[in-house]
This record gives structure tokens, sequence and C-alpha cells, in this order.
């Protein structure tokens, strides 16, 4: 069954989810949405819940930060904590 669940983001450092596969979408486009829900960042991802888990690698940026060895990345989004002092760039690997 086709549904959407979310994925908190715990370490702004970069992250590893297990996401049930969507066959319908390509990779990166199971992704669909970050934002900031009680504090706390998140993604929306589309899965098939009746399909295996996949490996979904979420990187963080902040802006300004080096990101000259991102390798292949698709931007998901980006959020704001601390009142606006920090904002944080979302994307997963494409692969």
């Amino acid at each position: 069954m086709m549904t959407i669940w979310k994925f908190p983001i715990t370490n702004l450092d970069g992250t590893t989810i297990h996401a049930p596969y969507n066959g319908n979408l390509k990779f990166d486009e199971q992704v669909l949405y970050c934002d900031v829900q009680n504090g706390v960042p998140c993604i929306w991802v589309a899965v098939d819940d009746e399909e295996g888990t996949r490996p979904i690698r979420v990187v963080v940026y902040g802006t300004g930060h080096d990101m000259s060895r991102a390798g292949a990345l698709k931007h998901v989004g980006s959020f704001m904590l601390l009142d606006g002092a920090f904002v944080g760039h979302v994307f997963v690997e494409r692969r």
C-alpha cells in the first residue's frame, strides 16, 4: 500500500534512514518534503509499505558549510532552527 512516512533527522551530520522502496518513483523522488515539526527537522517519504526497505542517505549542510565533497545530491528542502540562527539544507544521495 502506498503511504507517506515521516522520519526525524536526529543527526545533523548526516543519517541513513531505511524506508520501504516505492518502485513507481525514481529513488530520489521518494523523499517529498522537509520541515521542522515540534522543534525536530523531519523528512517525509513516499513508500510502498508492502515492499522491503532500502537505505536513503540524508545529509544536512548549514548555510556557508563546505559542500565540495558532497557528490551527487538532490536538494529536498531547507529548515530553520534556533529562531533562524541555523539554516539547514537537506539533501539525499542519488543512487
